[in-house]
């Protein structure tokens, strides 16, 4: 297992739309699985999911959704990470 802590600066999302962000994580390899915990200052009406990927590299892909009716920036902050092999 490794855990830490990793900079996320998601954009504005849309009313009831979701967008894919590559999040940096150096120990990742392929099949491993994510535990993310977003920044206290996620603005509310924000979903976050990471993506399961069998490919090696650095980068996690999350979904981040916006189940709200307006537009929401989401804000940039520290997210907390364990990956789990």
């Amino acid at each position: 297992m490794a855990n830490g802590q990793v900079h996320v600066n998601l954009p504005s999302i849309g009313a009831q739309s979701c967008i894919n962000r590559p999040v940096s994580i150096a120990t990742r390899r392929g099949r491993d699985m994510l535990v993310l915990q977003p920044t206290g200052n996620l603005a509310e009406g924000i979903v976050i999911m990471p993506i399961f990927d069998v490919d090696d590299g650095g980068w996690f892909t999350i979904r981040a959704c916006n189940i709200t009716g307006s537009p929401v920036d989401a804000l940039d902050g520290a997210w907390g990470y364990a990956v789990y092999r």
